[in-house]
């Protein structure tokens, strides 16, 4: 299987926003501060960043 890093942007859709879904909250010292938002609330935390 091969993995590709990405820069978090705007134009990042539904797949993107399921695999944050699917990495825990919180694992092995790091924070998944998109586990649980809604995809609106998603794709407005990424214009932040």
């Amino acid at each position: 299987m091969n993995y590709e890093l990405k820069e978090l942007n705007i134009n990042m859709g539904k797949f993107e926003y399921e695999m944050y879904q699917d990495i825990p909250l919180k694992e092995n010292g790091s924070t998944n501060l998109c586990n649980g938002l809604p995809y609106e609330v998603f794709k407005d935390y990424i214009e932040t960043l």
